[in-house]
């Protein structure tokens, strides 16, 4: 029975939690590359570093990555461990996605919003200021 709860519980949350170290591992070690060899550690350089262009970029690329990283837990955790019903992988990828079209959307509209309301709000109070100023 212990055998049993090991191989279906404990390996699969080994297995992911290592994948997930593995991968901030190399992140870390091509940051600090980048940092010794004195360049920038964001991915982009020039005139793209800031702005809504180097945001969508930053964004789009890490959802990538995290999604890359949920499918490799997916696909090894359905061969090594449970290979449930026939359409378990086809529906982690697809519904992985969804959500994934979803929320990135709305989270650059969110962000769009608050960038701007911020804006409004910092030239209101800016206004205001120099009229009691003068």
């Amino acid at each position: 029975m212990s055998s049993h709860l090991l191989r279906s519980d404990l390996d699969p949350i080994l297995g992911g939690y290592l994948i997930l170290m593995v991968v901030l591992a190399v992140g870390l070690v091509t940051q600090r590359r980048r940092a010794a060899a004195g360049k920038p550690t964001t991915r982009l350089t020039g005139r793209r570093d800031r702005g809504w262009q180097a945001l969508i970029v930053h964004v789009l690329t890490d959802a990538l990555g995290g999604y890359l990283v949920l499918a490799a837990v997916v696909v090894l955790y359905y061969y090594g461990v449970a290979r449930v019903g026939g359409s378990f992988l086809a529906s982690a990828i697809t519904g992985s996605l969804l959500l994934l079209g979803i929320s990135l959307p709305v989270f650059i509209a969110i962000s769009w919003l608050a960038q701007r309301s911020a804006k409004w709000s910092f030239r209101g109070r800016s206004g205001r200021g120099d009229k009691a100023d003068d």
